[in-house]
């Protein structure tokens, strides 16, 4: 039978059109089956996502309960209650997707049970701590449960994590399977799509009768393969066998800059410019190489297009080879797409991938560096708390003579002054972090307070035969602000200075002033700073050595009070070294104050006396005081020392005895500690103040506590305490006080 040259037309359309269906409908499934694939590798991101983090939380959880058990702070406890509340939401957000996987189910009961068992330990923890059962506590711990179970917690989210990623790389590499059957898919159905036309169009010219009705369908045909090519969303370029441009449809002349009439029958090498974007050398156009081999070819990814105008754009290109009906090669036909969109999402999902592994690296540092400073803080507060046992256990076992007495209880008294400071600094830091960190400011002349701190510092500096010296060139230039922590600012300086500088060393400390500003710079020749570690020398908790093999102690808190206390001044503080065995230069500036009117000498000068001094000429003959303290030793002790000054003391154990005998004995000064069972020492004072002044309502009284915050200071005083005095307490800073307390009830008893 034979076909009407119509009916071969239709014949032809109707293939094409079907070819291009299929092609559209297979392009969707592959491209459907992409985005399938694409939403299962972020649902396992997700599941691996709430994996660590609900170890983290597990693990903040820890932390706290780590710090509140070896401090008994609860701010610790802040990061383990945090955990606590969302532990839960974590754990059922992963059972929720882990819903699809039988595997990871069969092991959540055992990962809620691991999580619910380490909390529970947690939680016991904190009770026992509370409790202040400390043998409990300690037969808690050396069980060695929490570890077993930790361990036991970290495997099994290793084991679902290990599921995950291996489900991660099967869906990875369905994924890339997709898109490049896609790809392909499309290409080659464009292919056979451009084959089929030009079969179709072959057939025609060749069943035209004459040359105008071939001439009419000749050109019918390449108008309707023009209006096709030129609606594909690719660059189309078609060449004949020689590889001359015949047809250039829009998008490719958008792409390459070129127009149609200026292409035709121009090289396709002119006219398409490709190299490779990692080499930048040229590349072998596909089209060419598909006449010369006959065959379809691709080329790799990493393939950039020169345009006309020197744009270079990413692109994805194939060539085939255009066949006769008679197998005879006719031409090329070569097929492209600017990738940049693609290359551009690639790089920023790398990107986000970088960012998120660098924010876990940090995350992971961060955690380090807080066990790393929970372990020293431990190790630092126990150090001076095992030589004051160990003297005190020798004092109450051994039989000293008067200089090995006095020898043991020097070792005690400067251990705990050493402990004490370690704690005040760790106070000082947490004041400065929750922003309660207050100045007393004031008109300050920095000599005298620079003098005072070298004072304090020259014994230690003594002790290793450094020498300390100090030049001042500043006038007489005042500062505002809070004399105390300027010294202290000074002396964590010098202290810093002399603890990094050998024996018979030199530590030297400079005043000048600059314009509208002082320095003060304290320079030695010890151990100096390595270039690396300098930009971190003011931060909290960093040390160039933070082993357990390293020569000197201490937080790493000294340096970070320093920076902060200076800022809060307005000043800056900075560091500077020629590298290790090089010494070190530290440089405060603070801004001088902007009055102009000089103090006098008196008035800068400071006419104070050492609290000892003062203390030895005081005595408390004929005096009654009353201690209230739920701390056996405590009252102990300051019955013992107060009892030595002449005072005759009654020392109670709570509040409801100092009530009783306070009526009864009339004592002349009441020292409350803060802190008892039962009733503590507000409700004590209440209670006092409440009393008519003949039963001991007025009596003068002061508050002895280790609430040593100002807040805590500032509650004292409006509750009705006269003085506030924080724990430890020099004896002969308590001495003054109460003659002072004493002083003033019989002034006003005669006023």
């Amino acid at each position: 039978m034979k076909w009407s040259t119509e009916k071969k037309l239709a014949v032809g359309i109707a293939v094409v059109l079907a070819v291009l269906v299929i092609n559209a409908l297979i392009s969707y499934r592959a491209t459907r089956r992409l985005i399938d694939n694409n939403q299962w590798v972020t649902h396992s991101h997700e599941v691996l996502t709430e994996l660590e983090t609900t170890l983290s939380l597990v693990k903040d959880a820890e932390t706290g309960q780590r710090g509140y058990v070896i401090t008994g702070k609860e701010s610790y406890l802040a990061p383990y209650q945090t955990a606590l509340e969302q532990i839960d939401g974590h754990l059922q957000r992963v059972e929720q997707l882990t819903a699809d996987n039988p595997d990871q189910q069969d092991r959540l009961p055992v990962l809620k049970r691991l999580v619910a068992e380490r909390l529970d330990f947690l939680k016991q923890g904190v009770a026992l701590k509370r409790s202040g059962d400390t043998d409990k506590l300690q037969q808690h711990f050396a069980a060695g449960r929490g570890k077993v179970r930790m361990d036991a917690l970290r495997q099994l989210v290793a084991e679902m994590e290990d599921e995950e990623n291996a489900l991660l790389k099967i869906r990875d590499a369905e994924s890339h399977t997709s898109s490049r059957d896609a790809i392909l898919t499309f290409s080659l159905a464009s292919l056979i799509g451009c084959g089929l036309l030009f079969v179709v169009a072959y057939i025609i010219i060749r069943d035209l009768a004459g040359r105008r009705r071939a001439a009419e369908l000749l050109h019918q045909q390449r108008e309707w393969l023009r209006v096709t090519l030129s609606s594909i969303g690719d660059g189309v370029i078609a060449t004949d066998m020689n590889g001359h441009i015949q047809f250039i449809n829009p998008v490719a002349e958008a792409l390459t800059g070129w127009t149609q009439m200026e292409t035709e029958g121009q090289p396709l090498a002119q006219v398409f410019s490709i190299i490779n974007e990692q080499t930048r050398q040229a590349v072998d156009n596909p089209a060419l190489r598909a006449i010369k081999e006959g065959r379809i070819v691709g080329l790799a990814n990493h393939t950039i297009l020169i345009a006309r105008s020197g744009v270079e754009m990413p692109i994805d290109d194939s060539g085939a080879p255009i066949l006769g009906v008679d197998g005879k090669l006719l031409g090329a036909v070569l097929i492209f797409r600017d990738i940049t969109e693609r290359h551009r999402a690639e790089h920023e999902r790398a990107r986000l991938l970088d960012s998120e592994r660098a924010a876990r690296a940090q995350a992971e540092a961060a955690s380090r560096s807080k066990d790393e400073f929970v372990a020293l803080t431990s190790h630092e507060l126990r150090t001076p708390l095992n030589a004051i046992l160990g003297w005190a256990q020798l004092l109450r076992t051994s039989r000293f003579g008067a200089n090995e007495t006095a020898h043991a209880i020097e070792a005690i008294e400067r251990n705990a002054r050493m402990q004490a400071q370690l704690i005040d600094d760790l106070l000082d830091m947490s004041r400065i972090i929750t922003g309660k960190l207050r100045l007393e400011v004031r008109p300050v002349a920095l000599r005298q307070t620079i003098e005072a701190a070298i004072d304090a510092m020259r014994p230690a500096a003594q002790a290793k035969s450094i020498q300390l010296s100090a030049a001042f060139d500043a006038g007489k230039a005042l500062v505002s602000g809070d004399a105390d922590r300027l010294q202290q600012v000074v002396w964590n300086l010098l202290s810093n200075a002399v603890k990094f500088t050998p024996r018979d060393g030199r530590v030297e400390l400079m005043m000048r002033r600059r314009d509208s500003q002082i320095e003060i710079s304290v320079s030695d020749n010890g151990e100096g700073i390595n270039a690396d570690f300098l930009p971190y020398i003011f931060e909290r908790f960093r040390q160039a050595d933070s082993s357990s093999v390293r020569k000197q102690g201490g937080l790493g808190l000294g340096l970070a009070l320093v920076r902060h206390l200076v800022e809060l001044h307005g000043g800056s503080v900075h560091a500077r070294s020629d590298g290790r065995g090089c010494g070190a230069t530290f440089t405060v500036t603070l801004p001088v104050r902007a009055i102009d009117a000089e103090m006098s000498g008196d008035e800068m000068a400071d006419g104070s006396q050492p609290a000892a001094l003062l203390a030895d000429g005081i005595a408390l003959n004929g005096l009654r005081l009353m201690i209230v303290d739920d701390e056996a030793d405590t009252r102990e002790l300051l019955t013992a020392l107060l009892t030595q000054h002449g005072a005759e003391v009654r020392a109670c154990v709570s509040s409801s005895e100092a009530l009783a005998l306070l009526e009864q004995w009339q004592p002349d000064v009441l020292i409350s500690d803060i802190g008892m069972p039962g009733e503590d020492g507000y409700t004590l004072l209440r209670k006092v103040r409440a009393l008519p002044p003949e039963r001991g309502g007025r009596i003068p009284a002061a508050a002895l506590t280790a609430f040593a915050r100002s807040e805590d200071r500032l509650r004292a005083l409006a509750a009705g305490f006269q003085m506030h005095i924080p724990k430890p307490v020099e004896i002969a800073e308590l001495v003054i006080v109460i003659a002072s307390l004493a002083a003033s009830a019989n002034r006003g008893g005669k006023s």
